[in-house]
């Protein structure tokens, strides 16, 4: 009973989300989030198209759950700059949208200011170490470029699940000479729970950003989707908890790209790989 009252909550809040956003004019622009994923899901989403399999309530509550630690993060910088803190801060040009989740005035921590963008996580995505993603590492990139502050602003990633805690100052290259890092690749460097982490990933934002934006104009269904939706990590399917030979559906377009597999799926949206 209790779960079933906090889920419908979750349930509710997120509907009138939705509702208020729905009645707000929006020029169509490709959303930030989606830059290092599918082509045709941003197309999709900036089409505002039909959901095929929208999200479910369980999904909604653990959404949800990162909006309550993100909440927790603005009122603890609230309390220590009251006057320094920003939230959901629009940021793009004739192409994109996005929204900086917590943008931080200049002050004694954050000299040039801050970006920062709050995300869920599990605990076994902690532990293996699979952040930051480089999709959120262009997104909070992105911000930067577009928040045109006159100088740049520094961009973090900010991780929480439970007691666990993951912190990242993300960069570009700036050395041309480096010998693993080319100029304008994306580098992180901060602590998993205390412990240091630094890495980075060969590819770098403006690459991405031609990427998506060399389709403009088309249609979705006439940009590139995936070939078969068992391949990529998280895009069409995800890994399910029943075994290796099956795939949960995890795409709110799925039904559009491979509709003779998603009349196979069973009401848990679960598909066996063949």
């Amino acid at each position: 009973m209790i779960n079933d009252i906090i889920t419908e909550y979750c349930w509710d809040l997120n509907a009138e989300k939705e509702r208020l956003y729905k009645e707000r004019e929006h020029k169509p622009r490709l959303w930030m989030s989606n830059l290092g994923g599918c082509i045709r899901k941003a197309y999709f989403d900036m089409d505002g198209a039909e959901k095929t399999h929208p999200f479910d309530k369980l999904l909604i509550r653990k959404f949800r759950a990162g909006s309550d630690e993100e909440d927790k993060t603005v009122a603890a910088f609230l309390h220590k700059w009251p006057n320094g803190v920003l939230r959901e801060v629009p940021v793009g040009n004739e192409m994109w949208s996005g929204k900086i989740d917590i943008l931080v005035a200049q002050n004694e921590d954050f000299p040039n200011g801050a970006i920062m963008e709050n995300k869920g996580t599990s605990p076994y995505g902690m532990k293996k170490g699979m952040i930051p993603r480089l999709t959120h590492c262009y997104q909070v990139l992105a911000y930067q470029k577009f928040l045109n502050a006159g100088y740049e602003v520094p961009a973090y990633l900010y991780y929480r699940c439970w007691d666990f805690y993951a912190q990242f100052e993300i960069t570009s290259a700036t050395d041309e000479n480096d010998d693993f890092f080319g100029f304008g690749y994306v580098e992180f460097v901060g602590d998993i729970n205390g412990r240091e982490e630094s890495g980075g990933y060969t590819f770098n934002l403006d690459t991405e950003l031609e990427r998506m934006e060399n389709f403009w104009g088309r249609e979705p269904m006439d940009t590139p989707g995936y070939d078969s939706p068992f391949t990529e990590s998280f895009a069409c399917t995800k890994s399910s908890r029943k075994g290796k030979k099956w795939k949960q559906i995890n795409c709110l377009y799925f039904g559009h790209c491979f509709p003779e597999l998603a009349e196979k799926a069973s009401e848990d949206r679960l598909l066996e790989v063949e």
